[in-house]
């Protein structure tokens, strides 16, 4: 015998006394659902997706979608439900055809979200998935698709270019102020949410703003005076936030959601 072998199948296989299946798990679901009805849950999961992501998850999900919908139709196979060995055919032409190990990851959350949605067998969920998992991935590794590279440094032009593509509502002119304030600053994440209005200073003679930081990795009792610059466009884009938020004074960049109140 080869100790490689798992012998799973031969071992329900050698039964004698006992099934190798419990009847109870053989029995067809009581009612099965209709291509309508399948539709109108989906339809209702859908609406409430668009309603609590943001526009770029959103257009993310409909793109990795996209595409398994065209390798479904390509082949000839219904996207609802996926097989395990449906799933593992999509991502393996996904990494014959060069994509990276977070577009692969992509894709797989993509088609279990909407199964998940559907009500439906959920492929990604299936006991057997998890061996063909490593097995794409191994198979990715021998492509060099699982190799991961440190993202650079953001310069002015990625900044600029990313608070061109952001709009008007609440969240995108504090995310634009928070992005600007991070860049002119090099102030943390952790230390951003610390900010409030009354770090801020004008300075007349000059004709400059800066934000005193009280707070910081380097200086957490607050002993030393940190102020740092910050740009006049920058502080444009924080006055947006702040009259669109309503804010005055305390915290400047705060959480937006149903339910919240600013304090």
């Amino acid at each position: 015998m080869d100790g490689t072998q798992l012998l799973v199948v031969d071992s329900l296989q050698g039964l004698v006394r006992a099934a190798p299946v419990a009847p109870q798990a053989l029995q067809p679901a009581a009612t099965p659902p209709t291509v309508p009805a399948i539709l109108a849950r989906l339809a209702e999961w859908q609406a409430d997706f668009v309603g609590g992501q943001s526009a770029a998850t959103v257009r993310a999900v409909r793109a990795d979608w996209s595409q398994y919908i065209a390798w479904c139709e390509g082949t000839g196979q219904a996207p609802l439900p996926a097989s395990v060995e449906q799933l593992e055919a999509f991502l393996r032409n996904a990494i014959v055809r060069g994509r990276k190990r977070s577009t692969i990851n992509r894709y797989l959350y993509t088609v279990g979200l909407v199964h998940a949605a559907a009500g439906l067998p959920n492929p990604v969920k299936d006991a057997r998935w998890p061996v063909k998992w490593k097995k794409l991935i191994r198979e990715l590794g021998a492509r060099g698709g699982n190799q991961r590279t440190q993202a650079g440094e953001l310069v002015a032009t990625d900044i600029a270019r990313i608070v061109a593509g952001l709009g008007t509502t609440p969240r995108d002119l504090r995310d634009a102020a928070m992005l600007q304030l991070a860049s002119d600053t090099l102030l943390r994440e952790s230390e951003l949410v610390r900010v409030e209005v009354e770090h801020l200073a004008y300075n007349p003679t000059k004709d400059t703003w800066t934000v005193v930081v009280p707070f910081s990795k380097t200086n957490q009792a607050g002993e030393q005076e940190d102020f740092r610059h910050v740009d006049v466009d920058t502080r444009a884009a924080i006055q947006r936030w702040q009259d669109a938020a309503g804010i005055t004074t305390g915290v400047l960049f705060r959480l937006i959601g149903l339910g919240e109140r600013h304090h």
